[in-house]
């Protein structure tokens, strides 16, 4: 059986209404600039909230809604486009500006209070399908772990629309370059229901097998934990599309006799030896 990438992968928590707006870590770890590297990656957009906090200057501290036209209502300064910003970068407009008409060396901090411009849904098999927000640069490996993983054995790919064109990653890649993916704002990502086939009876682990392209008996019987020891290698039965199909186990594991290549939905009948 395949393991469950639920297992591998680290469940995120989203919150009540099934939206995952998180907050960023306190006010960042560097004192000169107020940000963390994960807030210096983030782009500002359209829905964000800013907790903005200017040293000394309580009136000028809160947060603020980043509007739809990119800006947010600041006092002294009126609209300040932030919209594609870092935080980091917002500090620097505020300080910039307030510092020409306002305040002496104004000490500006920024951070993102909550995220809610990138929205990404997750849907299909995991464990939270959902409309996530991403924090940053989020890998689709990531953000299926926020998702709580995947929660079928049988599934064969993930599924991404971005920009009205499908990206398909396999199962097994997931692991690798394909979990590498960077997820964009906007991106549907569906985890449809897999292909299987089914093992019955003599087997380690009995039950679905997940399907692919050209999967044979003995690799499903290795995957469904191999063939316990009062196994009737003889012969073997598969239904298919309601016909029973007689197959030569054992001249198959001797090497006389092809492997027997395996459709969706088959079901492998291993019966018990009399001896």
């Amino acid at each position: 059986m395949l393991i469950l990438l639920s297992a591998l992968l680290t469940a995120a928590s989203a919150n009540e209404d099934g939206l995952a707006r998180a907050s960023t870590p306190d006010w960042g770890a560097d004192p000169a600039t107020g940000s963390s590297d994960v807030a210096t990656e983030y782009a500002v957009g359209a829905g964000d909230v800013l907790d903005v906090r200017v040293l000394g200057e309580t009136d000028l501290t809160g947060a603020f809604v980043v509007e739809p036209d990119g800006s947010i209502r600041f006092p002294l300064l009126g609209n300040v486009y932030v919209s594609g910003m870092s935080p980091q970068q917002v500090a620097n407009t505020l300080t910039r500006r307030l510092n020409q008409d306002f305040l002496v060396q104004p000490q500006v901090f920024v951070r993102v209070g909550t995220f809610a411009s990138q929205p990404v849904e997750v849907t299909g098999l995991v464990q939270k399908p959902a409309v996530y927000y991403l924090e940053g640069p989020t890998t689709l490996r990531e953000l299926l772990a926020r998702a709580g993983g995947i929660k079928d054995e049988t599934i064969t790919e993930v599924e991404i629309t971005r920009d009205a064109q499908e990206i398909v990653i396999r199962y097994e890649d997931l692991y690798g370059p394909g979990g590498d993916l960077v997820v964009r704002s906007r991106d549907q990502i569906h985890v449809p229901q897999g292909k299987a086939v089914y093992l019955l009876g003599q087997v380690g682990d009995p039950g679905a097998v997940s399907w692919r392209d050209g999967l044979t008996l003995t690799q499903a019987l290795t995957n469904a934990g191999g063939l316990n020891e009062t196994a009737k290698i003889n012969k073997v039965y598969i239904l298919r599309d309601g016909l029973r199909i007689e197959v030569h186990l054992k001249r198959i594991l001797k090497g006389k006799e092809a492997d027997f290549v395996l459709q969706p939905e088959d079901q492998v009948f291993i019966d018990q030896s009399r001896v």
